[in-house]
This record gives C-alpha cells, sequence and structure tokens, in this order.
C-alpha cells in the first residue's frame, strides 16, 4: 500500500517525503528506485517523526494506527496534507467513504515502537509547542533562541536547542500560527514582522511582560482568543445593534483586536468597522468610538511586548510608560469634538457640517 502511493506522487513530492525522515544521498535516484528506497527506509525511520509531534497529532497518528483509518473529514486541508506528505494518511475510497488509511507498513512499525517513552517525549513536546504557541500570541514574534530560553525559564528545565527547533519545525507544518523564518518565529497575524521586531528591540527599558505559565498554556490553545471583559462588552454592543450572529460579532471584534496589535490607531479602526457595519447614527457612532477606545486600550499590544497601553499608563514611574507610542487614548477627549474638527465617521467633512447636524436635528 505504501509503494502504491508514493508511485502516484510525483518525483517532486517523493523528494518532499524523503526530507521529512531525513532520508540522505538519494535525490539523483530515478522515480523507482527511490520510490524503492523510501519503502524500505520509511518505516524504520517512522520514530524520528512521532518523536517531535504534539498529543494532537500523535494521537491522530494513535487512532490511524489501532483503527486503520480517519474520517478524512475529520481534518482541515492543510492539516489532512501534513500527514499525507509524511505518508502516515493516504486517501482511499474503499466503501464509497472519503477516508484516510495508514499504510499496513506504518501500522506495524508504530507497533514496534516504545509507546512509554514516546508518550512522555510527546507529552514534553506538546508542552514546547503550547507555550511556543502562547508566547507568540501575545509578543507578536520572538527569535527561536529567544523561545528556547523562556521555556527553559517556564519548565525548569534545559533544552537542546536542535530538538526543540525539530519540534517547532513540525509544528508550523501543522499549526497556522506558527510561522517560521530562519531563528525567529512569528504569529501568523502579524503583518510586518521585521518592524516589529525593530520596534521591540528599541524598547530596551521594557521588559516583556510577565505571563504565568499556565496563561501561556492557555493561550496556547488552538483558536485561542482573549475575550476580556472589554472585549465582550463591544461583542455585546454589536448584537444589539445589528442582526447579526453572536459567532459575526466576536470575528468583527477579534479583527479589530488583530488591527490594534498590528500598530492601527483609533481613527484606523473605526475606517475599519465602517467597512463592516452600518454607523449612521451619531449616538452609535459614539458608543462604537467608546468601546473602540476603550479596546485598543485594555488590548495586550505586541509592540508593547504584550502590556496593554491602560497597563503602562498606570506606571508611570517606568520612563518608557512616558513616551507618545504608549499613550492611552481618552474617551472623554474623543467625545468633546469640536465644531471644526473632522468629523468621527469618517466622511471627510467638518463636525459641524456632519453627524453635528444631525444629532441636531434628532
Amino acid at each position: 500500500m505504501l509503494g502504491t502511493y508514493l508511485t502516484g506522487l510525483t518525483k517532486q513530492g517523493l523528494n518532499q517525503v524523503r526530507m521529512h525522515y531525513g532520508i540522505q544521498g538519494v535525490s539523483s535516484l530515478k522515480k523507482q528506485e527511490l520510490v524503492d528506497v523510501l519503502v524500505q527506509q520509511i518505516p524504520d525511520k517512522l520514530a524520528n517523526i512521532l518523536y517531535v509531534m504534539d498529543d494532537t497529532r500523535y494521537n491522530i497518528a494513535k487512532r490511524a494506527a489501532e483503527r486503520g483509518r480517519v474520517d478524512k473529514l475529520s481534518l482541515e486541508y492543510h492539516r489532512l496534507n501534513y500527514f499525507q506528505e509524511l505518508a502516515l494518511l493516504i486517501p482511499s475510497d474503499e466503501d464509497g467513504k472519503a477516508d484516510l488509511v495508514m499504510p499496513e507498513e506504518i501500522q506495524q512499525a508504530m507497533k514496534r515502537i516504545d509507546r512509554s517513552e514516546l508518550q512522555q517525549v510527546v507529552a514534553r513536546n506538546t508542552e514546547w509547542v503550547k507555550l511556543t504557541l502562547g508566547m507568540l500570541y501575545y509578543y507578536g514574534t520572538l527569535s527561536l533562541s529567544e523561545l528556547q530560553s523562556r521555556i527553559e525559564d517556564y519548565t525548569g528545565t534545559n533544552l537542546d536547542s536542535k530538538e526543540y527547533e525539530a519540534v517547532i519545525l513540525q509544528a508550523a507544518l501543522y499549526y497556522d500560527d506558527i510561522q517560521l523564518s530562519p531563528k525567529r518565529a512569528r504569529y501568523q497575524f502579524v503583518e510586518d514582522w521585521e518592524q516589529l521586531e525593530k520596534e521591540q528591540q528599541r524598547r530596551t527599558d521594557l521588559s516583556y511582560y510577565p505571563f504565568t505559565k499556565e496563561e501561556l498554556l492557555q493561550a496556547g490553545e488552538v483558536d485561542f482568543v482573549d475575550r476580556t471583559p472589554i472585549y465582550r462588552n463591544f461583542v455585546k454592543l454589536i448584537r444589539n445593534n445589528y442582526s447579526i450572529s453572536e459567532e459575526e460579532a466576536d470575528f468583527i471584534v477579534e479583527e479589530c483586536v488583530i488591527s490594534i496589535r498590528n500598530g492601527k490607531n483609533t481613527s484606523e479602526l473605526f475606517k475599519e468597522l465602517q467597512s463592516k457595519i452600518e454607523l449612521d447614527e451619531v449616538e452609535l457612532i459614539k458608543a462604537v468610538m467608546e468601546q473602540s477606545i476603550m479596546l485598543h486600550n485594555h488590548t495586550r499590544q505586541w509592540t508593547l511586548k504584550g502590556y496593554t497601553p491602560n497597563q503602562l499608563s498606570a506606571s508611570r514611574s517606568n520612563r518608557y510608560a512616558q513616551n507618545a507610542e504608549s499613550k492611552v487614548v481618552s474617551i472623554h477627549s474623543a467625545k468633546k469634538i469640536g465644531r471644526n474638527d473632522p468629523c468621527p465617521c469618517g466622511s471627510g467633512k467638518k463636525y459641524k457640517k456632519c453627524c453635528i447636524s444631525k444629532e441636531q436635528l434628532g
């Protein structure tokens, strides 16, 4: 079965499989010769792949080994592709079911591996991956050496850099949230990681926010969103004024948080909101502006190394907190709009010729 699957791949596809397993010195072989080598060596090198997995991927592989197959529809496309590139799960249309089957050669190889030792390594990898994901979620970007150092602090253990990098490299192939460049990792929604790195390095007198290990492990869960009370209030405001689902309202606010973390100010944030929801009533405009400012001030920002502007503003003894970049936007000043000021609705008109006239008419 493994040979049949590999024969159906292109030479490029075979080389991808080969590189995953670290099989060297065979790239010049003809296609069928390469297939024969892979069929022979993949089962022997399977442990190399399993020993860099976290519990999510290992449990999928273990279940497939026990049952012989998994439901194709239970995996997202890129995650399905991960297992196919490793030749661990291959497509099958037997009995008309959209299943993925594990080749018999792989099943037998898994039975020969010491599961007690493997499960300990998988548990360790899982902690590494979750802590990495959690730090990237809150800090945006860190070098692999910084990530390793911080994980050592959180776990009280010394990490082998090659082992850690191998675990994170495989995790990045499976989890979209981890994006890798040479010696550096970033969260998937960071728009300009090089600029972010410069901003963080420039703030030498600001340390990274000291999250607890539990907070990072929680943030490292798949699809985690830090839904603070301010976040939930914004979702509630949208739900109360528009005929949309809670999921849709939540998605709008989540996108606002991502924009804030990428350095968008409240004016830019308001314009983004205008493209998503209709803002044509003065009182609603004011309420949305107020919530936007509150969200901005209470969102943990990447350039602020995981702090919120509100937290830095409360620490006036910290010289950095007095810089213009960390100033909290005042809701009260935002409410006091001069007649000749630009209208906050973003129309480009003066306030007196736009929303203020609507307010007076109301």
